[in-house]
């Protein structure tokens, strides 16, 4: 995912196309009364983008190790 999006503005702009919807209903009722908070994207978007520029940019190291090898669920390998 971080890696194809980091590759170059127009893998960005594949993903971009795709019309998604994300509902934390249910995750706001679990959390009610609890004091955490799912934050609006706008609130936490910058950090996430910096987080994935930086990474690119070689200015940080990922939180996480990224091995090719990994066994993970791509979905924007099936585009």
């Amino acid at each position: 995912g971080l890696a194809r999006l980091g590759r170059g503005p127009l893998a960005l702009v594949d993903v971009l196309g795709h019309a998604v919807h994300y509902d934390q209903t249910h995750t706001a009722q679990a959390l009610a009364g609890s004091g955490v908070r799912c934050p609006p994207l706008a609130e936490y978007l910058p950090v996430l983008v910096r987080y994935v520029l930086d990474v690119t940019r070689g200015t940080t190291t990922p939180t996480v190790p990224v091995t090719e090898d990994a066994d993970v669920h791509d979905p924007l390998d099936e585009a």
